[in-house]
């Protein structure tokens, strides 16, 4: 049996017809598995979150409202990083969510993350 949260991502259209029940349980599921937000972004583009019973639309609200948050934060967070490495004259690079989130890129929408990693040429790490 596929995981509620999988449908639901792969098929958005597909939540608006949940009982409260199974919406229960898909929040549950998105939470544990960091989807939440995800799940609210892909939901509000393709349906509206309007088409979201209260209960549930509340959850997603709070979470995408929480991951958009984070992106500000993050995005202020990468612009310290650049002044501070100005000096050396490196070349910044983003890996992972940070380059997702500083290029605005889809894979970013609802992603959260706790830091920002960057690459560094090895023979410079101690400056």
């Amino acid at each position: 049996m596929i995981p509620l949260i999988v449908s639901a991502l792969r098929d958005p259209g597909w939540a608006g017809a949940l009982s409260p029940s199974t919406w229960t349980d898909l929040v549950v599921q998105a939470r544990e598995t960091g989807l939440l937000a995800r799940l609210g972004e892909r939901i509000d583009r393709e349906i509206g979150l309007d088409a979201v019973p209260a209960g549930p639309r509340r959850h997603l609200s709070g979470a995408m409202a929480h991951v958009r948050k984070q992106n500000e934060d993050v995005r202020r967070e990468i612009d310290w990083i650049r002044r501070a490495l100005a000096p050396l004259d490196l070349d910044v690079v983003l890996m992972k969510g940070a380059a997702y989130v500083a290029r605005d890129m889809a894979p970013a929408m609802g992603r959260s993350f706790e830091d920002v990693d960057i690459l560094v040429p090895e023979p410079r790490l101690a400056e």
